[in-house]
């Protein structure tokens, strides 16, 4: 089950985002813009994200 991305989820403030940075850049670019639609499962292992 996906969960809708909180603003105030502290995911990208986390170590592994924070270590591969380059690698959460598009999920980062996401986040940022005007319509962000990010998706997380219960335990927050995952992040699908998509600009619409």
């Amino acid at each position: 089950m996906l969960i809708k991305f909180s603003e105030k989820d502290n995911i990208f403030d986390s170590k592994p985002s924070i270590d591969d940075e380059v690698q959460f850049n598009l999920l980062q670019l996401i986040r940022e813009s005007k319509s962000p639609s990010l998706f997380t499962n219960k335990n927050k292992s995952i992040i699908i994200g998509q600009f619409i």
